[in-house]
This record gives C-alpha cells, sequence and structure tokens, in this order.
C-alpha cells in the first residue's frame, strides 16, 4: 500500500531522531503556551493583603439615619426638622392607623422616599415631645387631627387633611373644600367625629383618657419623688 509509505517514514523518524520529532512538535507547544492566560499567584495575593491590619469601621450613615427616623416617628422627640410636615396622629385609633398607613406609602413613592414627611405617634409608648412638634400639645392633638406644615406652622381639623393629602401630591381630594358652604358643612362632621372618635373605637371618653393619663403621670411623679 503505496500510500502508507510517507506516514511510515514520518513514524520512523520521529521514533529514532529526536531532533526531528521536537523540531516538528515546537510551534505547536509554543502556539498552546501562548494561547494560556498567565494565572495570578494566590499566594501573593493573600500576603499583599493581609499585610495591613484590618480596621473596624464605624457606623454606617444609613443605620443613624434610620435609627433618626425611629424616634421621630415614636412621640417625635427632638428639634423640628426644617422643611418636613409633621403628621401627628393616634397610634391606638385603628381608624386613623388605617389612613396614616396609606398616606405613609405614597409618601415613600415620591420623590426624595418620604423624607419631606413625618408621621409621629403621640400615644407612643416612648412618650410624647411637644418642643419637637410645633409645641402641640397631647392633649391637642388627641382632640383633633394636627398636622405641622414645613413651615412651623399648625393645622387642624379638615385643614390637617388638605395638608396631609397635599404632602402626598393629592391635593385635588379636598378641592371641594374652597366652597365655603361644603366647607363649613365638612367641618361640622369632623368635629362630630372627633369629639366621638375614641367611644366608636372602644376607648371611653376622651376626657376620661385624659384625666387618666394625667392621673398615671402623678402617680409616676409620686413615685419618683419617694
Amino acid at each position: 500500500m503505496k500510500w502508507l509509505r510517507p506516514l511510515s517514514a514520518t513514524a520512523v523518524a520521529m521514533t529514532y531522531l529526536p531532533a526531528s520529532r521536537s523540531a516538528f512538535l515546537a510551534p505547536n507547544a509554543c502556539r498552546v503556551r501562548s494561547m494560556i492566560p498567565p494565572q495570578p499567584s494566590h499566594r501573593n495575593l493573600f500576603t499583599a493583603s493581609s499585610s495591613k491590619p484590618l480596621r473596624r469601621l464605624g457606623p454606617s450613615p444609613l443605620s443613624r439615619l434610620g435609627k433618626m427616623e425611629m424616634a421621630s416617628l415614636a412621640g417625635g422627640s427632638g428639634e423640628p426638622a426644617e422643611g418636613v410636615t409633621r403628621v401627628l396622629y393616634d397610634g391606638k385609633c385603628p381608624i386613623c392607623v388605617f389612613e396614616i398607613q396609606w398616606l405613609e406609602g405614597k409618601s415613600k413613592k415620591m420623590e426624595g422616599g418620604g423624607a419631606h414627611m413625618r408621621f409621629v405617634d403621640v400615644a407612643a409608648e416612648g412618650g410624647y415631645d411637644p418642643d419637637g412638634n410645633g409645641g402641640v400639645s397631647y392633649e391637642d392633638a388627641m382632640r383633633v387631627m394636627t398636622v405641622v406644615r414645613s413651615d412651623g406652622t399648625v393645622s387642624k381639623g379638615m385643614g390637617a387633611f388638605e395638608d396631609m393629602y397635599a404632602a402626598v401630591g393629592m391635593g385635588w381630594v379636598f378641592a371641594f373644600l374652597k366652597y365655603p358652604s361644603v366647607r363649613m358643612a365638612f367641618d361640622r362632621m369632623y368635629d362630630f367625629w372627633a369629639r366621638f372618635r375614641l367611644p366608636v373605637t372602644g376607648r371611653g371618653s376622651l376626657d376620661a383618657h385624659l384625666a387618666a393619663r394625667e392621673c398615671e403621670r402623678e402617680a409616676c411623679r409620686a413615685r419618683r419623688e419617694m
């Protein structure tokens, strides 16, 4: 078989002539080595990274911001923030909480993530700070819906609802209040609701609630003086 003779001659040359074999394979070996990228020395990288001692980092700005926001929601302690609308509400009123949660969700979808609003629970366990909320007392905040505007002025009743909805871009909801007769009717309806809000939610009258709170404060004060 004549076609096998060139292959046999090549095999013999590759077997018995090392120089010929290396000359035949050298170009291919160099080509393969050139295609493999150089591998970094992991030992050197580990030694270089571990040569400097690790430094302990302090709390991140986001964690500090979260603590400040939680403090403002629970009683609103501290100095009032400029440019922020503060909504004072009764956190133990289920109807109030339902609306506040809805408004808070709307505010977080706005530009800035709702940083322009604070929802302050005046009935929080940690207490309520009037100085940090436009000077509005606990009794006034419990009697009627109250909003401290970004400029420091205070709105109450239906005016507070106008400011709340305007702050989340829905001021058109109460646009009908621009008519004096309609405004008067809604003011009277809200006053009626505010007067019986606590009895309707099963918490007794507002006067009894305020009296019980005052007695509790007096008892606490007496225990501290003992």
